[in-house]
Order: C-alpha cells, then sequence, then structure tokens
C-alpha cells in the first residue's frame, strides 16, 4: 500500500466526531473544532501533526472503543509494561482487542468495528473485558468516555479524544499476538483484519457478573463462560487461574467453589442473566423536536416505504399480494410512480420465488414490460427462484 491508501484505511478504523478533534501544541492537546480530514490522518502518520480523536458521533455512536491501560505508572514510579502477560490473556479469551503502545508507555487496546454502535453498549462490553483482564472497576480508562455528547441543560458537548497510534509511523505500534511490533502498512493491514461485529463480541458479557472483583468471583465467572463455550471447559478453567491469578486459587478451592458449582448448574441459563432496564428514557417535547440523532426519513416510495425499514404483504391466498409486491418493484426499478404514490429515483430490486412455476415469473411482468415499454436497467430487477438453486 501506498502512504495515501494506508491514510485512508487509517481513517476508516478510527473514525470518530465529524466536528472536532485534537491536536497537540508543545505538550498540551487541545480541542481544535473543525473535521478531521484524511490530510490531517496521513500528516499524523508522517509525524506533522499529532492527532486525537473523539471516538463518539453527535448521534451516540461509535466505529472503535478503547480500553486505556496507564498502570505502569501506578504509585508515581513508572516501570516497564508487560506487553507480553496482556497479550497471553487476550489471546487465551479470544477477546477481539488489538494492542498498540500508548503514548505514556503503556496500552491502548482497541475494539474495532464493522459499523456504528451506540456508545453506551460499547462501554458496557469493554468494561466487561476489561474486568475479565483483571482490572479493578475504576483502575482503567475507557474511550468513548461519554454515552452522549449532549449535556445536561441540552447544549452539545465535545467529548474527549484519544491520541492516535503510528505518530510518525513508528511510535505507539500495534503488537501482534507474538509480541511483535508492526510497521504502519502492517500494522493497519492487520488492525483492518481485527474489525469485528457485535455477534463476535457480546457473548463476552458472560466473563462479567455485575459482582465483585475478586479472584473467585472473576474465576467463576471466566469458568461460566468456558463452559457455555467450550468443551473442555474444566481445562479452560485451570489454564485461566495459572494466567489471570496472582497468586493462583488452590487446586483444591478452585475444584470445590468453582468448578464443581458450574458442573451442577448451567448458570449462563438462569442467574446471570442481564438485569433489564429500571427506568424509561423520555423526553419533553420540545427537546425531542430538537434531537440531532433523529433525521427526517428518506422514501423510496413517498409516504408508503421509508429506506431501511422491514416491510411485510399478508392476507388470504388470491387477494393480490404477489401482484402488488411485483407492481412495487417494477416501478421501483425504473423510478416510475406506484399508483399514486410518488418514485424520486430507480432502485435495485431482487424478487425471491421459492413457490410458483418458472415461466409464472415471466407471465406475471408481461404486463409490466409493456406498461413501460422495456425491461430496467441491467440488474435493477433481479429474479432469484427457487427452480434455479443447487438441490433446491
Amino acid at each position: 500500500m501506498n502512504n495515501s491508501e494506508t491514510a485512508k484505511i487509517f481513517e476508516n478504523l478510527f473514525i470518530g466526531l465529524q466536528r472536532g478533534y485534537g491536536l497537540l501544541h508543545g505538550d498540551v492537546y487541545r480541542y481544535v473544532k473543525g473535521q478531521p480530514t484524511t490530510e490531517l490522518y496521513q500528516q499524523h502518520l508522517e509525524g506533522k501533526i499529532s492527532l486525537g480523536i473523539v471516538p463518539i458521533t453527535d448521534k451516540g455512536n461509535c466505529r472503535f472503543g478503547v480500553i486505556d491501560d496507564d498502570s505502569h505508572k501506578k504509585g508515581g514510579v513508572k516501570k516497564d509494561f508487560d506487553y507480553n502477560t496482556l497479550l497471553k490473556k487476550i489471546k487465551f479469551l479470544k477477546l477481539p482487542l488489538t494492542v498498540f503502545k500508548s503514548k505514556s508507555g503503556g496500552a491502548h487496546m482497541y475494539l474495532l468495528l464493522d459499523k456504528y454502535y451506540k456508545a453506551k453498549d460499547v462501554r458496557h462490553i469493554l468494561t466487561k473485558m476489561a474486568y475479565a483482564l483483571g482490572y479493578e472497576r475504576d483502575s482503567i480508562e475507557i474511550f468513548p468516555k461519554q454515552e452522549t455528547l449532549k449535556n445536561k441543560d441540552g447544549t452539545r458537548g465535545d467529548g474527549s479524544f484519544i491520541n492516535l497510534p503510528y505518530h510518525k509511523g513508528n511510535t505507539r505500534v500495534l503488537l501482534d499476538f507474538e509480541g511483535k511490533e508492526l510497521n504502519t502498512s502492517d500494522g493497519v493491514l492487520y488492525a483492518s483484519k481485527r474489525v469485528t461485529h457485535e455477534s463476535n463480541w457480546s457473548k463476552f458479557k458472560l466473563l462479567d457478573h455485575d459482582k465483585s472483583t475478586g479472584r473467585n468471583d472473576r474465576t467463576f465467572a471466566a469458568t461460566t463462560f468456558f463452559k457455555k463455550h467450550y468443551k473442555d471447559w474444566e481445562n479452560k478453567t485451570v489454564e485461566y487461574n495459572k494466567l489471570f491469578n496472582n497468586p493462583p486459587l488452590e487446586e483444591r478451592e478452585l475444584f470445590q467453589t468453582v468448578i464443581k458449582s458450574n458442573d451442577k448448574t448451567d448458570y449462563f441459563d438462569t442467574e446471570l442473566e442481564e438485569a433489564s432496564p429500571t427506568e424509561l428514557i423520555g423526553y419533553d417535547i420540545s427537546e425531542y423536536r430538537v434531537r440531532t440523532d433523529i433525521t427526517r426519513p428518506k422514501f423510496l416510495i413517498e409516504d408508503l416505504i421509508i429506506e431501511g425499514s422491514t416491510n411485510f404483504t399478508f392476507g388470504e391466498k388470491g387477494k393480490g399480494k404477489t401482484e402488488l409486491i411485483l407492481g412495487k418493484i417494477n416501478a421501483l426499478s425504473r423510478g416510475e410512480d406506484f399508483m399514486q404514490f410518488g418514485i424520486d429515483v430507480a432502485w435495485p430490486c431482487a424478487f425471491f420465488d421459492f413457490e410458483m412455476h418458472p415461466f409464472d415469473t415471466i407471465a406475471r411482468n408481461e404486463p409490466y414490460l409493456k406498461k413501460y415499454g422495456g425491461d430496467p436497467k441491467k440488474d435493477y430487477l433481479h429474479i432469484i427462484h427457487w427452480n434455479d438453486q443447487k438441490n433446491r
């Protein structure tokens, strides 16, 4: 990859608030109003500036989250950070976290996401991952630091930024699971392959029972997780105890209070379900009306079908369901109005048929072929029929 391509991928990995960012002035980061452009990301990689990004957007979403560990500075005495042990723990639990060295010599553990998720949910899962890794609840920082940028008085806040990795291309580098420091292009490529979906990280909620941070509670939670996801869960618990607990639980205590208890009961199906919400969220109408996270819907078919929505057509056999759907998609695929409902532009459509004879699809589309004087643009009306599928 050339520098420009690397910068674009780097920007996509660490994209955040689009109206402000952090910039290093001397030894102090300051908030700057404006959009963090691709050029700024590239200047950061080149060492011309040191860029900080606010992970949370005005809609309360984020594309990445971070566990920030500066424990090596605890007590006022700076020590060498034990990256190897941290990497072993993350690899053992198979957490979708990517480790970078931080500016202060600590560790930034990034959760890199495939799309925008609620900041509240990202903070929630990162808190649980941090607990499973052995951190006390108040010993680390989690980014985004906010769940919303809306202040209590209704004004809009600026959020908190985190300085990005690979400043000058050779500092704050990514560490792979062998502890090897990767250069900029290799590190960015490696990180892009670590991007994860919610289905890959929501399961780790079981690693935290929202109880105390003692060895027994933490190990019990890990055992519950292992039992749900591994056949050799007892062995995984023994390995966990050796790697995560210092000192480890004695073997007798481990088997009596942790393994034996989990062997009798599937706690992940009963007691350890997460608590339901205890309050409803509401707004005064004057506040609700000006919310920035609610935008005017975009209609595919005016006053009928909204972009991104799921719509069902149902009724008794022979009432015209298929004809109604064919009428809609023939109009949509050509950008022509449907009955009295306006359609501004053509939209690609797919028609799935797992019931009728294959010729029925041709016959039922004949009237629309005559009405509109020909087919839509190539692949704007795509047919998927059961008759064409392997083994049907």
